[in-house]
């Protein structure tokens, strides 16, 4: 099913988009442009080029969650530079802010999600909940609050963040 959302369509979480032959030669050509490629790679040389380290340093950790901090910090200057509704993107601001704080160990409650991903309640807790059906996420009732929910990076989420971002560091592509 396709959802309509303003100017923009998208397809739901369980549903795939079929492309047409010069669409899918665009998409190659592009993601060949974004890793640098002289010429347009295999999907596979593509996935070997961005492809995370399998174990990764405390130092290489530390560095992911900095650099992580500097695109957070760059997200927010474009939107108070261009205004926030041109390059909205809930989810990952909120796994951003989550990778930030869960490498201090401080816990996030998802009223501040939504106001670090600069998105209404409901449209935070709509993406949380495909972040936790993805396992990328924990949500954890509050002690004292039974209202209140906090949210953490799950192992998962936590691995596929500093994966992420180390893969960057040593690519040369957060440079």
């Amino acid at each position: 099913m396709i959802k309509e959302n303003g100017l923009f369509a998208r397809a739901t979480a369980a549903e795939s988009v079929t492309l047409s032959a010069e669409e899918a030669a665009l998409a190659h050509e592009l993601l060949a442009k974004l890793l640098g490629a002289a010429e347009p790679a295999t999907l596979g040389d593509m996935a070997a080029t961005t492809a995370a380290p399998a174990t990764v340093t405390q130092t290489e950790e530390q560095q992911a969650i900095a650099l992580a901090r500097s695109v957070y910090q760059s997200r927010r200057r474009r939107a108070e530079h261009f205004g926030p509704a041109l390059f909205s993107e809930p989810a990952w601001d909120m796994l951003l802010v989550l990778f930030i704080y869960g490498g201090r160990g401080d816990r996030t409650s998802v009223s501040k999600l939504a106001e670090f991903s600069q998105s209404p309640l409901t449209t935070a807790i709509r993406w949380l909940d495909y972040l936790e059906s993805q396992r990328m996420i924990v949500r954890t009732q509050c002690e004292h609050d039974r209202r209140k929910f906090f949210v953490s990076l799950s192992d998962k989420g936590s691995r596929m963040m500093t994966d992420y971002f180390v893969g960057l560091i040593k690519t040369g592509m957060a440079s």
